[in-house]
Formats: structure tokens, C-alpha cells, sequence
């Protein structure tokens, strides 16, 4: 049985095609194939991440974090 805790290896899946995803795009009834494009993207970046040694998660959370101060502080300006 293979070892699924070691990182991914970068070639271990191909980038995801380049697809322009647009509010036009969703408004014109693409929901699913923005939902479909986004979701390939947000693999690729997750496996990107494993193969580098990153907590996908954790680079999330941080920089939500970071949005939300800046968010903040601009609030209070």
C-alpha cells in the first residue's frame, strides 16, 4: 500500500488548464464549470504546496489573517 502522509510530488499532477473565470462568465450560467475551474485550480495550488513541504491549510488560514487585519485597519482609518 503506498505512502499517502509523503508530499506529492510536483508531477505527480498536471496544472489544471488556464480558464478564464469572469463574473460575466458566472452570470451568463458558467456556475458549474467556474465551480469546476476554481476547484481544479485550488488542487493544483494544494498539491503545490504538499510537494514543497507547506500545510496548505495553515497558508490559508494565515493569509485570511492578514486580510482581515488589513481589512481592519483600513476600517479604522
Amino acid at each position: 500500500m503506498p505512502d499517502t502522509s509523503a508530499p506529492a510530488s510536483p508531477a505527480a499532477a498536471p496544472a489544471p488548464p488556464a480558464v478564464e473565470v469572469s463574473p460575466e462568465s458566472v452570470a451568463a450560467g458558467g456556475r458549474e464549470e467556474a465551480e469546476r475551474a476554481l476547484g481544479e485550480e485550488l488542487l493544483a495550488l494544494t498539491v503545490r504546496a504538499r510537494s514543497l513541504g507547506v500545510d496548505p491549510e495553515r497558508a490559508l488560514r494565515g493569509a485570511v489573517r492578514g486580510f482581515v487585519e488589513a481589512s481592519r485597519a483600513v476600517g479604522k482609518a
